[in-house]
């Protein structure tokens, strides 16, 4: 099971690459399936389970949203509703419509509600999660970054994870994170890339409230694109 220290080293690293020092800024070229070349959100189904966040925090993380849209909007995607903030435990499947994924996500849904059931017979308590900073994740999207905030903490969301390791086996490590806006594909030149960095900069200048999460909280979900999410019993 990864440690904490493991966790943190991992997250640091994304942030060291958050923004490609020279002339032009490439978004990813993967971006594509999910959002159009205007900023608007294309089909791209799936299913995940998620820790849905309390109103406090979405008010709170929708702040943040609108700093990056007054100074970025020339490089974000449409927005992302902030009913729709959350934090992904684990990943499950996700592509262009079809029988077969459709087949995929009704298996998915079967094993995830039994597993979220056990979950719910456990003493979990309230799970604490630091925020390390708001960074560019993977020239794909801009996200607030979250490590857990003690042992206990981490040692939870790892055994949660890779129990649901047994529905679909990820080749990646959890990266815990809420999405706050999705670029636009596309090249963007210096002036633009400043301008996100001082953004960023003030942003992580500040204090950003730690987020609890509980097992109430965590939801096997169903989504149609980037920005429509819908918990399923």
């Amino acid at each position: 099971m990864e440690t904490l220290e493991k966790y943190k080293n991992r997250i640091y690293r994304f942030m060291k690459e958050e923004i490609p020092e020279g002339y032009i800024f490439h978004t990813n070229s993967g971006l594509s399936r999910k959002i159009s070349d205007t900023g608007s959100f294309l089909t791209f189904v799936g299913d995940t389970v998620v820790f849905l966040l309390d109103h406090e925090t979405q008010r709170c993380l929708e702040e943040y949203q609108n700093r990056l849209y007054e100074n970025c909007q020339d490089m974000l995607a449409d927005r992302i509703d902030s009913e729709t903030f959350h934090i992904t435990l684990h990943d499950l499947s996700n592509g262009n419509p079809s029988e077969e994924l459709w087949q995929t996500s009704m298996r998915n849904h079967i094993h995830t509600k039994k597993i979220l059931e056990e979950f719910h017979q456990m003493n979990v308590g309230t799970i604490q999660l630091k925020p390390v900073a708001v960074f560019n994740m993977m020239n794909t999207s801009i996200v607030l970054g979250l490590e857990p905030a003690n042992d206990q903490s981490c040692r939870t969301i790892m055994e949660m994870y890779d129990r649901l390791q047994q529905v679909v086996e990820l080749n990646y490590p959890l990266t815990l994170h809420v999405t706050l806006a999705y670029f636009r594909p596309g090249d963007y030149d210096i002036q633009l890339v400043q301008k996100l960095k001082a953004v960023l900069g003030k942003i992580n200048g500040e204090e950003i409230p730690d987020i609890e999460v509980s097992i109430e909280q965590l939801f096997y979900q169903r989504f149609d694109d980037m920005n429509s999410y819908y918990s399923m019993k």
